[in-house]
């Protein structure tokens, strides 16, 4: 037994109870709860009754038909439009030509709006959740948090672009409560989404302070938010619940309900048997591989309860170990235990932001920047935060235009806080927050260096 008192392999005699077995595996991750709280106080509510009554199309507007191969789309929100702003750096403002498309696309959200940003005061919310009949059906409810929090970027971008500082900010705070209002669901998918809605508003908040001030009081409630969701254990949630599917969709196999066409690994013999054998296999392959991989499954829930920075030289041991297992198992295993970057990272930027947030709060009360972290402690932050990279605190360094604060990234190597925001996972870069001194904040737009290059390679421009 683990210490969570789950069993370390799954008894074939069992197999039949194994709705309770499923309950027990995910833990504490309230499956079989329902949504949290009434639905005025639900967040997961809030954001279900927003999409709902946004148009089904938004943000993309249907093509107007205007003759033989005319067409003509209403301006609106492209993504292309997204990956523009997204390549600027966070002190630059967005082109005259941006502007139009997102007040276009916000004033078909009129309706909407002002209740998409009362989810700033939402902070806890749980999706209604039922398990499709499919085994691999990890569709969920909390998917529309997407469309709800890309709703609130186009608010939050234009806000900042208009000096409405503030506002953005709170945007950003309603963002980050969209990410919230997930909470412990049993999917890893939906918590992978939170980890994108989270960063998200993260940088709405760098992208904001790059344009203009915020009130003290609104950065020391929204960092209070964020050291919040720093202390989740989004990646124990994770793979609980990660453990429980794989469970699931296991009894499915053997019970002979679903086929997963395993014979495709196992060789020549496997594959000169007759396809009406398939099932067979599918169900032989499983039994035999089943209780190796479950102890690696909870070996890998007992490292998410590790101290963060314990944990990536843990799943390492893990994944040599599922070398052992069949082909499609070692996969399986290393697409679920790969996932710990992306949480750690997810870690480490929230926390260079709480810590980011604090420098700014510094700077409002002392009129300069501070010499380093620990001078912000304990008046500011109750202590430093540390890399969960590698355990040590999260770097500080003075630059030509500001300060950056800064993790290792994963690759452990401290690059001096150069900064990739395109990429979560480069190898060469770091993770980090970076503030810029008041005068070089709000540059004017303009295109990126290899812009007229571009537009001459392309005869179409």
């Amino acid at each position: 037994m683990d210490s969570d008192g789950h069993p370390h392999h799954i008894d074939r005699r069992r197999n039949s109870s194994g709705r309770a077995l499923l309950s027990a595996l995910v833990g504490r991750s309230g499956l079989s709860k329902g949504p949290r709280g009434s639905g005025s106080e639900n967040g997961a509510l809030r954001v279900l009754d927003i999409k709902k009554r946004m148009p089904s199309r938004w943000p993309n507007s249907p093509l107007t038909y205007l003759g033989r191969n005319r067409f003509f789309r209403e301006p609106e929100l492209e993504t292309n439009l997204e990956e523009e702003i997204h390549h600027l750096t966070p002190e630059m403002q967005i082109s005259p030509e941006s502007v139009s498309p997102l007040q276009s696309a916000l004033r078909q959200m009129a309706s909407v709006l002002p209740n998409a940003r009362t989810m700033s005061q939402l902070p806890r919310g749980r999706y209604p959740l039922e398990h499709a009949q499919h085994p691999r059906d990890t569709s969920a409810v909390s998917n529309d948090a997407n469309i709800v929090a890309k709703l609130l970027w186009a608010d939050a971008i234009l806000a900042a672009q208009e000096k409405r500082f503030d506002q953005a900010f709170t945007s950003g705070l309603a963002i980050l409560n969209i990410a919230r209002s997930i909470g412990d669901e049993p999917i890893m998918e939906s918590q992978s989404v939170r980890l994108f809605i989270d960063n998200q508003a993260i940088r709405i908040f760098e992208r904001t302070l790059a344009q203009g001030p915020v009130q003290a009081d609104l950065l020391e409630s929204i960092q209070r938010q964020l050291e919040d969701e720093a202390s989740q254990p989004l990646l124990l949630t994770a793979f609980r619940a990660e453990r429980a599917a794989t469970h699931r969709h296991m009894l499915a196999v053997r019970s002979g309900r679903w086929k997963y066409g395993l014979r495709f690994y196992h060789g020549r013999f496997a594959n000169k048997l007759p396809n009406s054998w398939n099932r067979y296999i599918d169900m032989v392959i499983v039994s035999r591989a089943q209780p190796d991989y479950f102890r690696l499954m909870t070996a890998l829930v007992e490292v998410a309860k590790l101290p963060v920075d314990k944990q990536l030289p843990q799943i390492r041991q893990l994944e040599e170990r599922a070398r052992l297992l069949p082909l499609e198992f070692e996969s399986w295993f290393h697409s679920t235990a790969g996932a710990v970057n992306l949480f750690v990272r997810n870690k480490a930027y929230v926390r260079c932001a709480v810590a980011a947030l604090a420098v700014e709060r510094y700077r409002l009360i002392h009129g300069h920047w501070p010499q380093s972290l620990e001078s912000t402690v304990p008046d500011f932050l109750p202590h430093t935060p540390t890399d969960p990279f590698d355990g040590k605190p999260l770097r500080f360094r003075r630059s030509e235009d500001g300060v950056m604060i800064y993790s290792v990234g994963t690759d452990g190597s401290d690059d001096g806080g150069k900064l990739n925001r395109e990429d979560f996972l480069p190898q060469g870069t770091d993770v980090g927050f970076q503030l810029w001194d008041v005068p070089r904040r709000a540059q004017p737009w303009r295109p990126p260096p290899n812009a007229d290059a571009e537009v001459a390679a392309d005869p179409d421009q």
